[in-house]
Parts: structure tokens; sequence; C-alpha cells
């Protein structure tokens, strides 16, 4: 998820993937700055220490909670975040939560997912991407960026209308998470466009989709 952008080795100074293994306040000064990119933070679960719930509503706020210093004025000096943050785990992180409608608004969830055959083809992808990383990212904004925004919005509720009709049932978070699908439909439909290739948007969406559904 990192290797289009930079190096996807865990704890990297310079990389987009981060050991969990610091406080809170630490590991948002590692992703503070970091704008419109995917970046991972490596099985968050194994950390003790942290409030998950708190923690995860901070990292879809992109930014920390607000702090006073000793003269009882906001701390600032922070910068912000915003991509989309990824985390591995044995089982959900939402388990690990206080089950509030807001933490299910802000998690996609992929439990149950296959992503690759088998241990030698995921070993081959790892392999891959250590030695080929940083550039394909570049390339890809560059062609986003070209586009005219009017049109791009008007694909972007086009995505929308597509993942709609893929949620089957809906709910009072049907809207709120349909959104978020809808940014990885059009993603998906970007990456057709910029490199020519043949991906569908609509079986991706629909394995993310399941799990929601089943949930």
């Amino acid at each position: 998820m990192c290797s289009p952008f930079m190096s996807p080795e865990i704890g990297k100074k310079k990389g987009l993937c981060f050991s969990a293994n610091s406080t809170q306040n630490a590991m948002f000064a590692l992703i503070d700055g970091i704008f419109g990119v995917p970046f991972v933070i490596d099985d968050i679960i194994t950390n003790p220490n942290i409030n998950l719930s708190q923690f995860i509503y901070s990292l879809a706020e992109g930014s920390p909670k607000n702090r006073l210093d000793g003269d009882c004025k906001l701390r600032d000096g922070w910068l912000g975040w915003s991509g989309v943050a990824i985390t591995s785990s044995e089982t959900c992180i939402l388990d690990y939560g206080a089950q509030y409608q807001g933490l299910k608004a802000r998690v996609i969830h992929t439990q149950g997912i296959q992503w690759t055959k088998d241990a030698a083809e995921a070993e081959l992808v790892k392999r891959t991407v250590r030695k080929n990383f940083g550039f394909t990212g570049k390339e890809f904004a560059n062609h986003v960026a070209g586009i005219d925004f009017d049109d791009l919005c008007e694909q972007y509720e086009d995505s929308l209308e597509s993942v709609k009709t893929l949620m089957v049932k809906k709910d009072n978070l049907t809207d709120r998470l349909a959104s978020k699908y809808a940014a990885i439909y059009l993603t998906v439909e970007l990456l057709n466009q910029a490199f020519s290739y043949n991906l569908s948007p609509d079986v991706l969406l629909e394995r993310l989709i399941r799990c929601e559904q089943e949930a």
C-alpha cells in the first residue's frame, strides 16, 4: 500500500510504514505532515497502552487531541495529516474499542479477505516492492491533478451510485460508509485511466462491502 510513494519497510525514517510500539503521541508525531497518501501502522492492537477508541477518532480527525501547555494555552506546532490509515491485526480492531456508531463509520475492515493466493505469492509481492518503490504514486498524483475538478466530482458521484447498488443491506451508517467506498471505487477507475490497467472496481468493492454487510 505504501510502495507507490515511499519505502514499504517498517520503521524506516522516511517511510510510510510505522511500528505501533510507541506511545500514542509518538505515533501521531510520526504521521504528522503526511497528506493524501496511504500510511501503515503495523498491528495497533499489540500496544496495550493505546486507547483504541480515542486513537481511531483522533486518527480520522487528522489531528491529535488539543492539549494545554504549562501556561494554559493551546499547544501548537501540529500540521495534521490526511489519507488512508491501514493497520493489520488478527481480529477486527473494532472488537477492542467501544462500540460507538461513530467508530464503525470511520473503520473499513477487511476481515476474511485473502489478498494473495498463497504464502509464496505474498513473499514475491514483498520482495518486489522492497526493490521497486516510490515512482508510480507521483505519476498517478500528476494524472489526478490534471483532471478538471468538476469532472472529478462527477466521476465521484457516479462511483457513489455504483457503490450504493452493491450495499443491499442499509442502515443509518450506509451513507457515511458509502462515501469512503466511493473514494476507493473512483481510485480504481483513475488507476485504469492513468496506467491502462484493466482492474475491476466492482469486484474489489464487492469483497470489501461483503465484510461490512456481514457485520
